[in-house]
């Protein structure tokens, strides 16, 4: 990933799983566009429930930890901009 760090987000664990059973499912948002993830070998990454409440109660319980990721995180952001971006994509198509 190019922008999440331990330093900047809470991650959540997860299993890699053919999408058409989250699709499938009850609490499924998007069920009549399961036909575009019906390939057999995709994947995505499902999250894990517990992971994500857990991290949730620690933020809740933690606002100064939540404070110092997004502190982290607005730094870490300044790194990109367009103007970066391009610069990076002219120097990567000039070595050629």
């Amino acid at each position: 990933m190019d922008f999440l760090s331990q330093k900047n987000s809470f991650f959540i664990k997860y299993k890699l799983q053919s999408p058409l059973v989250s699709m499938n499912s009850r609490h499924a948002i998007a069920r009549k566009f399961r036909y575009l993830f019906s390939g057999k070998r995709q994947r995505w990454a499902e999250p894990s429930l517990s992971s994500l409440k857990s991290l949730m109660r620690l933020a809740y319980r933690h606002p100064e930890l939540c404070k110092k990721k997004g502190r982290q995180g607005r730094l870490n952001m300044k790194k990109f901009s367009w103007n970066r971006a391009g610069a990076a994509l002219k120097k990567v198509l000039e070595m050629k």
